[in-house]
């Protein structure tokens, strides 16, 4: 793969940007914050993509760092590439709402599809290009980060043929998930866990014997509680029964009350009537017993006395006696006025005689006609008196009658079957609260027998989880052991062959950028890293920053050759920040006489005087 041309449309600081590479060494140029890093990540981008990321990653990632300020909708560029003499155009839009990518094969004018692109790439990924052919400088790590740097580089190149594994970090994390699954499982013992096993069922067993026999008991329980709630209902409703023709009876001798008081009332009336007719007949006899009468058979031809019998009879002398001196008047022609005056006297005496005897006449009369009525009174009082007795006789008899009836309402309102029908209820009513109490009783025990097997089974769950875990922590703990030496075994068969290749191309760089100064490196089946000079094997540990900085180089070209076998291009940024000037010199030679495209990013004046002082032919790319 060649890179060849970049299109920038809106990327970073850079808006319609165009560069042209070529093959051999390029040299993108341009002071602090020129854009060398946007470019970079540019052309990483346009292989691969960039993703946005989520959350609080998201405010500081490469998306949001170069998104464009003044137009983030145009977040796109192309780059074309040449792979065996046929150019392809990568055209890529960045915008997380409707990024797209597409690679034109530009000599047929078609669009290769992911398989196709797959091929294009011929293995190369993100990971693998980071670390091999994209080189950056290694000049702020100390001495020791880089001894560490260098020996895991090269010990998961040598197991691994690829640096996206780390094979030793592999192994370390397989011992630290060792130690934590370990300390997961610390206090938990399996026979311990066994013992605590059998006692729970043992105490489960206990208590399903205990719940069956409350549950029995219970049983029992509820058929006597049944019986006698039927029992009490059945004398329940005879207690209503009998309430009911209690108030029946209750209200019928109310009405007999009511019926006896009016009787009484109306005996009382006519009672008092009779003793008013008896008055009238008393008075009535009483006046008959004045007239002589004693009885009503005496009135027969009654005839009334003469009143002021003995007035008439002393009138009757005064007549003669005024008729006689009248007569001797008018004989012996005495006083003419006396005679006149004896005369009218006479006249007088007559008439009050006459009308006297009238009076009485008419009076004797009355009398008779008085003594009729009294007698035709009497019989109907008589009459009227013996209809009164015979109604209060009726009375009399009807109150008897209905105190009769009291009396036998009163007899039944006292039978006892009442108060025993009550105490009976009482008493099985305390019964049946007594059993209903048992009954709760028990089925609280049921309930704490419940909760309590709950408890139990919950912790036989616990136990059963933990010796799950203790097998499963048996499992993995044999699986990452397994798994080691798996690993280290895998790991020395590859080095056996990708390892002595490694070894050769690292050796060819190391000896062409050190100019011959180290002839070979070597990669130890105890990782271990040496150096070989002309006089001696040295350790890495024993060599300077500078030199660890070159092998750590001709590791990734030889990684980057080895991997990658067609051509490539080789990216570096600011790589040679901290080379002195015979180290630059070497390497550069190095990098323009073997790969076939090489692209150097830097700030520095310094690799330009280089190239020009060596005469190596370059392409200079301002920005």
């Amino acid at each position: 793969m060649i890179i060849k041309h970049l299109k920038i449309n809106n990327f970073g600081k850079f808006h319609n940007k165009e560069i042209t590479f070529s093959r051999g060494l390029n040299l993108i140029y341009g002071e602090n914050e020129a854009g060398k890093s946007t470019l970079h990540t540019f052309i990483r981008g346009m292989l691969f993509g960039i993703e946005k990321q989520r959350g609080r990653a998201s405010k500081n990632d490469l998306y949001s760092k170069f998104l464009p300020w003044d137009n983030p909708s145009n977040y796109s560029g192309t780059m074309i590439i040449e792979v065996g003499d046929v150019d392809y155009r990568l055209e890529r839009d960045f915008n997380k709402d409707h990024k797209s990518f597409k690679v034109i094969n530009q000599k047929l004018g078609i669009r290769l599809s992911e398989e196709e692109i797959d091929r294009l790439y011929n293995g190369l990924n993100e990971a693998g290009y980071n670390n091999t052919i994209s080189i950056g400088q290694l000049g702020g790590e100390t001495d020791n980060e880089l001894e560490t740097i260098l020996k895991n580089y090269a010990t998961n190149l040598a197991s691994t043929k690829s640096t996206e594994l780390d094979m030793q970090k592999a192994i370390d994390n397989l011992k630290q998930k060792k130690k934590e699954i370990k300390a997961m499982c610390r206090g938990l013992e399996k026979n311990t866990l066994i013992t605590k096993d059998l006692q729970l069922d043992d105490q489960i067993l206990l208590l399903d014997h205990n719940q069956t026999e409350i549950e029995e008991e219970n049983s029992i329980a509820l058929a006597a509680y049944q019986d006698l709630a039927e029992e009490l209902s059945k004398l329940e409703r005879i207690e209503q029964e009998q309430r009911d023709e209690s108030t029946r009876r209750g209200e019928k001798a109310r009405h007999l009350n009511e019926r006896m008081a009016e009787l009484n009332k109306e005996y009382n009336e006519q009672q008092k009537a009779a003793d008013q007719q008896k008055a009238v007949i008393d008075n009535i006899e009483d006046e008959l017993d004045q007239s002589g009468i004693k009885s009503a058979s005496d009135m027969e031809g009654y005839r009334p006395p003469a009143s002021n019998k003995s007035l008439l009879w002393f009138m009757i002398p005064i007549l003669f006696i005024e008729m006689a001196v009248l007569v001797y008047c008018i004989a012996a022609d005495k006083n003419i006025f006396i005679a006149v005056a004896a005369g009218v006297i006479l006249a007088g005496s007559a008439a009050v005689f006459i009308a006297r005897l009238k009076y009485y006449k008419n009076m004797q009369a009355a009398q008779a006609e008085h003594m009729k009525t009294l007698k035709m009174l009497i019989q109907k009082k008589e009459t009227e008196m013996n209809g009164l007795e015979v109604k209060l006789d009726k009375l009399s008899q009807t109150a008897v009658y209905i105190d009769k009836i009291k009396s036998d309402l009163d007899e039944m309102s006292t039978d006892n079957r009442m108060e025993e029908l009550i105490v009976e209820i009482n008493t099985k009513k305390v019964n049946a609260k007594a059993l209903s109490k048992a009954i709760q009783n028990n089925q609280w025990k049921l309930e704490q027998n419940k909760e309590k097997a709950g408890e139990l089974e919950k912790e036989k769950i616990l136990l059963k989880e933990q010796m799950e875990k203790i097998i499963q922590t048996e499992d993995e703990i044999e699986a990452i052991d397994l798994a080691i030496i798996n690993i280290e075994e895998i790991a020395r068969e590859i080095r056996g062959s990708f390892g002595k290749k490694l070894n050769d191309k690292a050796s060819h760089y190391i000896s062409m950028i050190t100019k011959g100064k180290y002839d070979s490196l070597i990669i130890e089946d105890n990782l271990n890293i040496e150096v070989n000079s002309k006089e001696k094997l040295i350790e890495h540990h024993k060599l300077s920053k500078g030199t660890i900085e070159q092998i750590y180089l001709a590791l990734r070209l030889a990684a980057a050759d080895i991997i990658f076998s067609d051509e490539k291009p080789i990216l570096l940024d600011d790589a040679f920040a901290h080379y002195d000037s015979n180290r630059m010199e070497s390497t550069l030679e190095a990098l323009s006489k073997y790969f076939e495209q090489v692209i150097l990013f830097s700030c520095h004046s310094s690799e330009i005087e280089m190239l020009e002082k060596t005469e190596i032919k370059y392409e200079r790319i301002l920005i």
